[in-house]
């Protein structure tokens, strides 16, 4: 009998313990991989000037989910060229990661390949790269930021990410890697807030590399700078020029702009059967006109109005704040029809054209067998303390009676 109950006993046991692990397997979710940000814009500079390496897609997608930045994050950098594969922190006193950035004081052109960084924390992972060319020296037939621009304009050039440096002076301008700068302040070249280079009634005869050059200063330390873009004008067929009421900015959003940063392509939207759906598409336009940017919506290879969804979804207007256009799709209800339909947001103008996917995934799958496993977890545990009772009860009997007896004789 005893042994009996010690077998029922250790059975209610490994009966418990088979429920508990169903229940903590069943609700904790798999680590979702890391999210792809980017890739970020290639970037273009000359052997022996100070480089600082940022990675603004990402730190747009940290502002877009509203990450909080703690302790338990890490953010590791890797380095690749064609020769080898390095973590920063092996690598040489000139190449300095600093924060979530690098620096290469000063440049040389093994620092050229693809910067490959991890952002991660307790709720996220965040992965991207950047490609870097530094070149030996400056020459016609170096890789640079193309721009195309059309006979008549008045064409803004800026000398970009100079808000990361403390400047000792203010730029110079150069054409076609000459040692003598632009006379700049009359004619048809003018300097706007001490770094944008203006050029009126843009030519033909105006093609070229045009080069900012100026010296920074980074720990104490005094660096030169420089970033060159190559134009190319073509000529329209107006008799008279075209004096453009909204000069174009020349820099490199020019060229790879607008770019979709959210929703990345090939992701998943997750909700639940019965649930509200609103998904942003985000646009970065850098200093283009969002005006003659168009965002819109598809859903399943066709319009938003005439998709499936019929009535329960709708796109609404196009919102532009901080170089940003933002447009929402709301699915009023999501039903199970509605698992694994592609929504695509396509971005367009004149000189770019950008597609992503993402899919919907529903839950409700899960969230059933969720549900089951914890009640089966509870009857089981239900059945493990009646059982336990049941096993505990012929013992105090047996006592009882040994007591009796023990006072009889």
């Amino acid at each position: 009998m005893t042994v009996n109950r010690k077998c029922v006993f250790d059975f209610c046991i490994c009966i418990i313990m088979l429920s508990m692990t169903l229940v903590l397997t069943s609700a904790l979710p798999l680590k979702d991989s890391c999210v792809v940000v980017g890739p970020e814009i290639p970037d273009f500079h000359v052997q022996g000037e100070a480089v600082i390496i940022k990675f603004p897609f990402l730190e747009d997608a940290i502002h877009y989910r509203k990450l909080q930045l703690d302790n338990s994050s890490t953010f590791h950098i890797n380095h690749t060229n064609q020769r080898n594969h390095r973590s920063l922190k092996s690598c040489c006193d000139r190449v300095v990661q600093n924060g979530r950035g690098i620096l290469l004081l000063p440049s040389h052109p093994s620092d050229s390949g693809i910067y490959t960084y991890v952002l991660s924390g307790d709720t996220y992972c965040l992965i991207g790269n950047i490609s870097i060319t530094i070149y030996e020296s400056e020459e016609a037939n170096i890789t640079v930021m193309p721009y195309t621009a059309h006979t008549g304009e008045n064409t803004r050039v800026i000398c970009p990410h100079l808000k990361y440096f403390k400047r000792a002076e203010n730029p110079k301008w150069y054409k076609d890697f000459q040692s003598t700068a632009l006379t700049v302040g009359e004619g048809q070249y003018t300097i706007e807030r001490g770094i944008i280079l203006t050029i009126r009634n843009i030519s033909v005869k105006d093609e070229g590399f045009y080069t900012c050059r100026l010296k920074v200063i980074l720990n104490n330390i005094q660096y030169n700078v420089s970033r060159t873009w190559r134009v190319s004008v073509l000529e329209v067929s107006s008799p008279s020029p075209v004096i453009s009421e909204n000069p174009k900015v020349f820099t490199s959003s020019s060229y790879l702009f607008p770019y979709i940063t959210f929703p990345v392509d090939g992701s998943f939207i997750k909700s639940h059967c019965g649930s509200r759906l609103e998904i942003q598409c985000k646009v970065f336009i850098g200093n283009q006109s969002a005006e003659f940017t168009d965002v819109t919506w598809m859903i399943g290879g066709t319009s938003v109005e005439n998709s499936y969804l019929g009535k329960r979804v709708f796109q609404k207007e196009k919102r532009i704040s901080a170089n940003h256009i933002e447009v929402q799709l709301v699915i009023l209800k999501l039903q199970k029809e509605d698992n694994g339909a592609e929504l695509k947001c396509i971005s367009q103008n004149q000189a770019k054209k950008q597609e992503v996917v993402t899919e919907i995934k529903l839950e409700d799958s899960e969230s059933v067998w969720l549900v089951v496993a914890v009640a089966f977890s509870y009857f089981i545990l239900v059945v493990f303390i009646f059982l336990y009772h049941l096993c505990q009860k012929p013992q105090k009997q047996q006592v009882y009676i040994l007591a009796q007896q023990k006072s009889t004789i």
